[in-house]
């Protein structure tokens, strides 16, 4: 499947370095050949994205087992996009055609990193020992339950470039690095997450956060696609589906479904046991409806009570070869 997103078919990107090692082929006598060798201009080969490093330069891993770095204006591919290049005259490397990640490998992240973020965890695991005072600095970039809004929105930006100094800022971000602590490969991973694969297909963030002080960091996830809508005139819209889904101690799981059309926001609460409060869902209607008002949107929310929840994102997309996971109960 060809995508065409920022940095796709057609882009031209600057070879860095042509002198990445070839592992020796059979029949080749033990001989290694550099990628300078085989990277003349008209040539043509095909690779995978195999690693992503600070201010767009790619690690291409060619067929051959060549490795080529690249340098990428803007939204950088993400690791595991497939891609055909071809070297222009200039020297540069013209984009063919790419596939990004497949379903597999979206769902294996899904996975992986849908209820726990091992590296955040053990990263706090070995400050506490090593500096308190790193790890209160790390804890305080985690978004919580209290500034929920504010801290995915920052983290989102994080992820979305793939950097660990996006996501604690260059000094916390140099001390982690010191002490062995790099989050670059898992951003990485959540930057993949958020690539559509198909026009129904959901993307996702998933973001840690911390609902009361002195406790470990739980993840979520927030997830979104677009939905068509046929009119009765025949005329077609589109509207934005999304999905909330966390935790918390009051009301154990919670899913917060939505639908976004023009200026109406329509949303349900899924709760698996009634609210202890009997004023929890008029106050929450209450405050809905002021914060929807407040930005000229109509709308409001309905709390249900479900053993399971209906709608389950990650269920959609990992399929029947992940049919065991089950965010929902």
């Amino acid at each position: 499947m060809s995508i065409g997103i920022p940095g796709g078919v057609g882009q031209i990107l600057q070879l860095i370095n042509q002198g990445g090692q070839q592992t020796p082929q059979p029949g080749t006598g033990g001989q290694n050949n550099t990628a300078s060798d085989a990277l003349k201009p008209g040539s043509q080969h095909t690779g995978t994205i195999t690693a992503q490093a600070a201010g767009g330069r790619l690690t291409l891993t060619l067929q051959t087992g060549q490795t080529v770095q690249l340098q990428q204006a803007g939204k950088p591919l993400p690791v595991g996009t497939q891609v055909t290049i071809k070297i222009t005259p200039e020297g540069g490397a013209q984009i063919l055609n790419l596939t990004l990640p497949g379903v597999s490998v979206k769902a294996d992240l899904l996975t992986s990193l849908a209820t726990r973020w091992p590296g955040l965890v053990q990263a706090l695991s070995i400050l506490q020992d090593k500096s308190s005072y790193r790890a209160e600095q790390l804890t305080a970039k985690i978004p919580t339950l209290q500034n929920l809004f504010t801290g995915l929105t920052q983290f989102s930006q994080a992820v979305q470039t793939g950097q660990q100094q996006a996501f604690l800022g260059d000094s916390l971000s140099q001390a982690l690095l010191g002490l062995g602590i790099d989050f670059s490969a898992d951003l990485s991973n959540l930057q993949q997450l958020h690539q559509p694969q198909g026009p129904d297909s959901w993307r996702a963030l998933l973001f840690p956060y911390i609902e009361n002080d002195g406790e470990d960091p739980r993840q979520g996830g927030f997830f979104w696609r677009e939905q068509e809508r046929q009119e009765e005139d025949g005329t077609t819209h589109k509207d934005i589906r999304f999905v909330v889904q966390l935790e918390t101690k009051a009301h154990g799981p919670v899913q917060l479904d939505g639908l976004w059309h023009e200026r109406n926001v329509h949303l349900k609460l899924r709760l698996h046991q009634p609210p202890a409060d009997p004023n929890f869902t008029p106050g929450l209607q209450e405050i809905t409806q002021a914060a929807l008002s407040a930005y000229g949107l109509q709308g409001g929310i309905q709390v249900e009570i479900t053993p399971t929840f209906p709608t389950n994102p990650i269920q959609e997309t990992v399929g029947t070869s992940h049919s065991d996971y089950n965010l929902s109960t």
